[in-house]
């Protein structure tokens, strides 16, 4: 489950100091000379966004994000485990679902201890956009951002190319949701 989270919204996670420069650039880059908005977060940076700041998309917001996360791993105040642990603890992961323990009950009907691979891909897919990448609400653009997942985590190294084409066929908007997924109405 956290080699899921690790390999999708940062796989350099345990090499980088609270930024990922190259990242950050790129987002600056797409967001400058595109109509898109591409943030370039490390784990770190969206805990502090989460705890700290604010979820305004300005320039000033992403530097102190960037400041402040720097100084938390410079400083040691936390360590990487322990940012980790309180990200996945309170990061969006649907409408109003914060946390992996309660995406874990509401998605599965189960504690986070007990999610299968195939749960973490799915959770882990409703980020960053928890109100648009629901699997029951929004099937067909959930399975797109799944899909654009798993060639994150084939390329990251954080799945084998054959883990990934077996998790594909799970799940495709046409054929109905996953069958690991709680059955309840649209909107519940």
């Amino acid at each position: 489950v956290v080699n899921v989270f690790l390999g999708c919204e940062d796989p350099s996670f345990y090499r980088h100091h609270g930024i990922a420069l190259a990242d950050m650039l790129e987002g600056v880059r797409v967001t400058l000379f595109t109509s898109g908005w591409y943030g370039g977060s490390t784990i770190t940076q969206q805990l502090v966004k989460n705890v700290w700041l604010t979820r305004e998309r300005t320039i000033r917001r992403k530097a102190l994000e960037a400041v402040i996360a720097l100084y938390i791993e410079w400083r040691g105040l936390l360590s990487k485990d322990e940012i980790l642990e309180l990200y996945l603890n309170i990061a969006e992961m649907g409408p109003k679902i914060y946390g992996i323990g309660a995406a874990a009950a509401y998605h599965f009907g189960q504690s986070a201890e007990n999610l299968t691979l195939n749960q973490a891909v799915i959770l882990a897919t409703t980020m960053p956009s928890p109100f648009w990448r629901r699997p029951v609400e929004t099937p067909v653009f959930f399975e797109q951002m799944r899909d654009r997942k798993l060639v994150v985590l084939v390329a990251t190294g954080y799945m084998t190319p054959d883990v990934a084409k077996d998790l594909l066929r799970r799940y495709t908007a046409e054929t109905g949701l996953d069958p690991e997924l709680r059955r309840k109405k649209p909107g519940a």
